[in-house]
């Protein structure tokens, strides 16, 4: 079981979070804070053996860690043990099946999950699959490769990857590359292109991309064959408009991208706070590109859904963790704020089997980064939490991509571990429920 304030201690060798000491323990009741007694073994009397029935007349107060789900308790699996679904405070947490941790320096950035449940991440100049058991299959090097940020993999097993320097590779299932897309930044050009995130949708690979340097960033659509890699077409953002946009949805009628943006004559506003939202039709044609009239919340990732969209973001003037539904037509159905935590950043939203969704992304736990993992309900309501403290000083924390498998969750992030090479990532695997 796992605290929602849990450091997983033996998984990352750190110690606890000072401020999320184990005050209790099993068959201990957190919420009780003043005792009728010493109710022990025996005659049935207070400070003597046996169990006392309660002499005010009210029903006795619940004890997480008996092994009986009670009013207020979310659930209670009798036991303090971390990661199994059921915390201490007898609050639901994720059920960690299983964690892999590369043992070489690689800070991976995007992963996905195949039909068949085999696991392929992306980072640097280096993509790796994992078994849905959390073995590695192999791992391949791309010549020439900088930064990988994003991967999809389609149902034939394809892989298809970007980087922050402008380019798509197209790679076969077994991770050899077939073709290259886009020309390479140059290093010491004004001007950067980073893939931000890949869609294989029918017959037609979409990669969104923001391009720009220190005059502003406009966003970029483009459609590339995914048996050769040739460009289709490229679609930006409006010239008057700086516009990052981070990731991509595709339904049933058109294409979404969510980011950030404003107008560039507005210099002394923090253009970063607008939430920008673009729409194109399947052929990659523009429809629409809109920016909130305030600064508030920004949306960092958009995923489809069988009617609809979801959207996972933050506040960062009102600090929450927000997660919003759409339908077809982009009309807000609900919208569920968190505040719970501080400087929270959500990185990541994902949909899976039979409907689920689930959120990643950074909280802060006093001066400890951590990483969070939660699956929500259809309305956006937390069904479990998982939260994995992550110190780190340089800015490098949280979960940064997740993915659903066919019965399974898994998350993404960097192990706190430093090598003298850099840091290493993480793989997390969690039961969906």
């Amino acid at each position: 079981m796992a605290r929602s304030c849990t450091v997983h201690a033996p998984l990352l060798m750190l110690p606890l979070l000072a401020a999320c000491p184990l005050d209790f323990h099993v068959g201990d009741n957190p919420e009780e804070t003043t005792g009728v007694g010493d109710m022990s073994e025996g005659t049935g009397e207070l400070g003597t053996s046996g169990p006392a029935a309660p002499t005010t007349g009210e029903p006795a107060s619940a004890v997480c860690g008996d092994g009986i789900v009670a009013s207020g308790e979310a659930c209670d699996d009798g036991n303090d043990a971390d990661d199994d679904g059921c915390d201490v405070a007898c609050a639901r947490t994720g059920k960690l099946e299983w964690i892999w941790t590369d043992p070489s320096p690689f800070v991976a950035s995007d992963i996905t999950v195949g039909v068949d449940g085999r696991i392929v991440v992306a980072g640097g100049d280096t993509v790796l699959a994992l078994s849905p058991a959390g073995s590695e299959l192999w791992r391949r090097a791309i010549p020439g490769a900088l930064s990988l940020s994003t991967v999809v993999v389609d149902d034939a097993g394809n892989i298809y990857t970007g980087s922050r320097d402008g380019v798509v590779y197209g790679l076969d299932p077994a991770g050899f590359l077939q073709w290259t897309s886009g020309v390479k930044d140059d290093p010491d050009g004004a001007v950067r292109t980073e893939m931000t995130s890949l869609v294989r949708h029918g017959g037609t690979l979409h990669a969104l991309a923001i391009q720009g340097g220190d005059d502003g960033y406009r966003t970029l659509l483009r459609r590339i064959d995914p048996g050769s890699g040739a460009q289709l077409t490229e679609t930006p953002s409006p010239a008057e408009l700086t516009a990052t946009a981070y990731d991509l949805a595709i339904g049933a009628d058109r294409i979404v991208a969510v980011g950030s943006a404003g107008a560039l004559a507005d210099a002394d506003d923090p253009l970063f706070m607008h939430a920008f939202v673009a729409t194109y039709d399947l052929d990659g044609a523009a429809l629409s590109f809109t920016i909130a009239d305030e600064p508030g919340p920004v949306f960092r990732s958009i995923t489809a859904t069988a009617d609809g969209y979801v959207l996972t973001g933050f506040d960062p003037l009102a600090p929450s963790i927000i997660v919003r539904g759409l339908d077809a037509d982009l009309n807000t159905q609900w919208d569920h704020e968190d505040k719970t935590f501080p400087a929270p950043v959500m990185y990541s939203v994902a949909a899976g089997p039979g409907g689920a969704l689930a959120v990643a992304g950074r909280v802060e736990l006093g001066d400890e980064k951590a990483a969070l993992v939660r699956r929500v309900a259809s309305d956006g309501d937390p069904l479990w939490t998982s939260v994995l403290a992550s110190p780190d000083d340089t800015g490098i924390g949280g979960a940064f991509a997740l993915a659903f498998g066919p019965d399974f969750l898994v998350a993404l992030g960097p192990d706190v571990a430093q090598t003298d090479q850099g840091w290493t990532v993480w793989v997390r695997r969690f039961a969906i429920d």
